[in-house]
């Protein structure tokens, strides 16, 4: 009634596929010439669907996808509609690749979907680990032994890197290291508990295509 979530919004359970495996916010598909050059990721719920026939009886499908700030309504024909229909659920959390490119015989720019996925899925696939970067001064036994707390309890097949950077005896350090002894699955839990320690920032390692 109100248009708002009141209980939060049903994209917070994949906040860190948002945050890290996405490179563009919905709102950006409205400028596509500031998007020109570069695969797109992005990711949503999808809200309203509808599946539609032309005048000349073609099938063609009409949906709308909806991150945290904004909405944007795409539309299928032909062998794009007829390869990603299965996809084409309300509720349903997608993942979208695609570039930017003419629209069909004409000089206006779209967002060209190459692939629909769904956005539980991608975790795994794209995430190869976990970099932890922390300054030296901060750098402490406690610090060490809850970084390794954390990784025993939540072990996997991702890696654990760790980064140094500082000054040490008027030198300038940055130091990298991979660890060989954990590796460790990326979950929501495990980023809270991450979040949870002041001394130390993350990063996601992609995966190279």
């Amino acid at each position: 009634m109100v248009g708002l979530y009141i209980s939060g919004h049903p994209l917070n359970e994949f906040k860190f596929e948002m945050d890290h495996l996405t490179n563009a916010g919905i709102h950006q598909l409205s400028e596509p010439e500031k998007l020109q050059g570069r695969e797109v990721r992005i990711g949503g719920i999808v809200s309203d669907v509808q599946h539609r026939t032309s005048k000349k009886g073609n099938p063609f499908g009409q949906f709308t996808i909806e991150d945290f700030n904004d909405n944007y309504t795409f539309y299928l024909f032909s062998k794009d509609y007829l390869q990603f229909k299965p996809m084409l659920e309300k509720g349903w959390f997608l993942y979208l690749t695609g570039n930017v490119q003419n629209r069909w015989n004409s000089e206006e720019l779209e967002f060209k979907i190459q692939n629909i996925e769904h956005l539980s899925e991608i975790r795994e696939k794209m995430t190869k680990g976990l970099e932890i970067k922390m300054r030296l001064e901060d750098v402490n036994a406690i610090v060490v032994d809850e970084v390794e707390r954390i990784a025993e309890k939540f072990p996997g097949k991702s890696l654990l890197k760790m980064s140094l950077v500082g000054v040490y005896e008027n030198r300038a350090i940055n130091l990298e290291m991979l660890s060989r002894k954990f590796t460790i699955e990326p979950t929501n839990e495990l980023i809270k508990e991450l979040e949870g320690i002041d001394e130390l920032r993350y990063r996601v390692l992609l995966q190279k295509n």
